[in-house]
């Protein structure tokens, strides 16, 4: 251990851990989407996601895109990343798709 000067002093102290327990019980945060169907405008789809349940703290969620009967990189941009609520925040819009083929709709 050393001073804010670099001597030693590991003789002179004594050392110690803290442990911080959390013992709160977390209630969990849940997103859905605020519509059914959305459908492209200019190209992109912009999707309104809504937080539910705690929003006393800042959640983060991962959101991905799946294909099914659109195809990435032929109808749509895949989405992989990351969308965080701040605190006390319920509603966010991210692009979900920045490239959609007219095949698609």
């Amino acid at each position: 251990m050393f001073d804010v000067d670099g001597n030693n002093v590991s003789g002179m102290y004594s050392s110690m851990t803290l442990i911080i327990h959390d013992d709160e019980e977390e209630v969990p945060s849940y997103i859905d989407f605020t519509k059914s169907v959305y459908e492209p405008e200019n190209g992109y789809i912009e999707v309104d996601i809504e937080r539910s349940g705690d929003l006393s703290n800042v959640a983060t969620f991962m959101i991905d895109s799946e294909d099914i009967s659109a195809k990435s990189s032929r109808d749509y941009s895949q989405v992989h990343t990351q969308l965080v609520f701040g605190f006390c925040v319920n509603k966010r819009i991210p692009v979900v798709s920045s490239f959609i083929s007219k095949s698609a709709y």
